[in-house]
């Protein structure tokens, strides 16, 4: 019996610049708690992580607390390029997708555990450099993540992006209703799509 959902990951499942109650993973929380479903949904996402970082806070947030799902999702830190890291990405695309498989590799160490792997929704980020071409191709990282380890745990991939792009193709302004001015944060009306999103795959486990 699951009792307990935690998602992992930074500002996109933190729901930045959105009121708490409105977060996807709040979302979720409501929706159990709506159909009496006695499912604890907490939310270990802090902005600005990259899989570097998480991995430090992994075994106090997660690994302790024994949760039956974990949702992870990270990759828009780890792609996105500082000029104090000399215009290199914060992760390069090696140690993300190591990265990932590791903080994967943990947390079922922990006990049995269901894993829900996201990849990342298109962005409109205006940057120097491009943003959601390097978002495009952490995405396959973390899909080659998942496929490297998929028939040794319990893991699943929600493939936001793809589900985005879909969208997309019956709406052309899916994606810029579904971001907050700065091109890369969820709006409201995409916190509602992401917790359909996960939503669907929780129900087919």
């Amino acid at each position: 019996m699951l009792n307990k959902i935690f998602v992992f990951g930074d500002s996109i499942s933190f729901g930045e610049s959105v009121s708490s109650n409105k977060s996807w993973p709040s979302l979720l929380a409501s929706y159990f708690d709506s159909v009496n479903r006695n499912l604890l949904v907490q939310n270990f996402s802090k902005n600005g992580d990259t899989t570097r970082l998480a991995l430090l806070r992994l075994e106090f947030d997660i690994l302790k607390r024994n949760p039956d799902i974990v949702i992870v999702q990270f990759g828009l830190n780890d792609c996105n390029v500082w000029a104090s890291e000399f215009d290199n990405c914060r992760v390069n695309i090696n140690s993300f997708e190591n990265n990932l498989i590791e903080i994967c590799e943990k947390i079922f160490s922990s006990g049995e555990k269901i894993i829900l792997l996201n990849t990342n929704h298109p962005t409109l980020k205006k940057t120097n450099f491009n943003y959601q071409e390097k978002s495009i191709i952490y995405n396959k990282s973390i899909r080659k993540a998942h496929d490297k380890i998929k028939n040794k745990y319990n893991i699943h991939l929600i493939d936001i992006e793809e589900e985005f792009n879909s969208e997309q193709l019956s709406d052309c302004n899916f994606i810029s209703k579904s971001l907050l001015d700065d091109g890369i944060h969820l709006s409201e009306f995409g916190q509602i799509k992401y917790f359909e999103f996960i939503l669907k795959k929780i129900n087919l486990l």
